[in-house]
């Protein structure tokens, strides 16, 4: 059975608050594919900061818990960082647009909120088990899990050469190919397992008379440790044009299959 990834991140204290808060922690666990549903903590408290910039000497306000939901937006990363937007949408906060932003290839997150007034702030987001305590004495830690296990992982997310690949890994019915936004599932969608791993093509160009594109991506198995998010993995995937004539392929002379390998793709699965 596929296991739901899970997101628990925090902001480091913040002099200018964001949201009215100084603070903000976020928890998020997939509903469905493309879809997180959580809390978001907002801490309004202000803080002095020792040498570690951890805070202290805090007031003592009680922080605010809201419900949030997560969207995974087909949004083009203009500046080529193959970076996933998530549109977020939390209890009581209208006026303010707000993103988190994945960037698999560091590994990193960030908030992205923009106000009618204030303009956009960026708010970096870290593993929440990193940090100190907040004012109100709360010290963030990961759900409870089996530290020592590993899952086996379903979801991948992969970039290269302009090509943005989300493959969804379970049964026929599930397995699904994201590729720079549009989606294969069903027939469509053509697997087999090889030596190399799990090899599923889709065709991206037909037309009649013409020559066909297809795109084989290699997804490798792969095992998550239990205490982690997300791992790293790398693969290739191939471009491949069937040549053929208005006449058929009898009349294409040379090469009928030309390749294109497309390496490294790199990003991560969970």
């Amino acid at each position: 059975m596929r296991q739901a990834r899970t997101l628990y991140l925090a902001s480091m204290y913040m002099n200018q608050p964001v949201l009215g808060a100084h603070g903000i922690a976020l928890q998020l666990e997939e509903s469905t594919l493309g879809h997180m549903n959580g809390q978001v903590r907002l801490d309004p408290n202000t803080c002095s900061l020792d040498l570690w910039g951890d805070p202290k000497g805090c007031t003592k306000v009680a922080p605010r818990s809201r419900p949030v939901e997560a969207t995974m937006m087909r949004t083009l990363d203009a500046h080529g960082h193959h970076r996933v937007h998530w549109a977020l949408e939390i209890q009581g906060i209208e006026n303010e647009k707000v993103s988190l932003i994945e960037y698999p290839a560091a590994h990193l997150w960030y908030l992205s909120i923009a106000t009618g007034s204030d303009g956009t702030s960026v708010v970096p987001m870290l593993d929440a088990t990193l940090l100190a305590s907040d004012a109100t004495g709360h010290r963030p830690t990961q759900p409870d899990g089996d530290i020592a296990g590993s899952h086996e992982v379903t979801e991948y997310h992969l970039q290269g050469d302009g090509m943005q690949i989300i493959f969804h890994r379970g049964n026929d019915e599930d397995m699904k190919l994201v590729y720079n936004g549009k989606e294969f599932s069903g027939r469509p969608l053509h697997r087999e397992t090889t030596v190399l791993g799990l090899i599923a093509s889709v065709i991206l160009e037909a037309s009649p008379d013409r020559d066909t594109t297809w795109l084989t991506v290699v997804v490798p198995d792969a095992r998550c440790p239990s205490n982690a998010r997300s791992i790293a993995v790398t693969t290739f995937a191939v471009l491949t044009t069937k040549r053929t004539s208005i006449m058929g392929p009898e009349l294409v002379s040379g090469q009928l299959d030309v390749y294109k390998v497309v390496s490294p793709l790199s990003g991560n699965a969970w």
